[in-house]
C-alpha cells in the first residue's frame, strides 16, 4: 500500500472512533492518521523493498506498545483511552491493508514464525527484475486495483 492509501485509512478510523467514543474529530483524525502510517517510519532506515520484514511490520511489537500505551493512559486517569484505541485500530489496519501486497507479505507471527502472509498471493519470481520492469509488471496485472 501507498503512504496515502494509510493516511486515508486513519482519517476513515478517526471518523468512526469520533462517532462511537463521542471524543472530538480534531482529536481523533490527527491520532489516527499519524498512527496509520508509523509503522512506515521503517524507511528511515530500510528500503522500501524489504521494510516489512523489520519489527515496526510485527504485530506482535505493537502488542507491546499497545500494553504500553494502555498502561500510561490508565496511570494517567484518561478516561477515553483514545490514544490506544487508535493506536491499536489504525495499526492493525495498516498491517491488513499491507497484507494485500504482492512482493511483500506481512510477518503476522514473528518474531516466533517469519512466514510472509498475503491475502493475493506473493510473486516472488519478479524479485530479479529491474525497477521499472516491476512497475510495468504490477499496472499489468490485476493487483493494481487492490493497491
Amino acid at each position: 500500500m501507498t503512504f496515502v492509501s494509510h493516511a486515508l485509512s486513519g482519517v476513515a478510523v478517526g471518523v468512526v472512533l469520533s462517532e462511537v467514543t463521542g471524543v472530538g474529530l480534531e482529536t481523533t483524525i490527527p491520532l489516527s492518521t499519524a498512527f496509520s502510517v508509523l509503522p512506515d517510519i521503517n524507511l528511515l532506515w530500510r528500503k522500501i523493498s524489504d521494510h516489512h520484514r523489520d519489527f515496526t511490520h510485527y504485530p506482535s511489537f505493537w502488542l507491546v506498545i499497545l500494553v504500553l500505551s494502555f498502561a500510561l493512559e490508565y496511570f494517567l486517569q484518561s478516561s477515553s483511552f483514545i490514544v490506544s484505541l487508535s493506536l491499536i485500530i489504525s495499526v492493525t489496519t495498516h498491517l491488513i491493508l499491507d497484507t494485500f501486497g504482492i512482493r511483500l507479505g506481512v510477518h503476522w507471527l514473528a518474531p516466533f514464525n517469519y512466514r510472509e502472509f498475503s491475502f493475493l498471493g506473493i510473486d516472488r519470481t519478479s524479485r530479479h527484475l529491474s525497477e521499472k520492469e516491476k512497475a510495468l509488471q504490477f499496472f499489468r496485472s490485476k493487483h493494481v486495483l487492490y493497491e
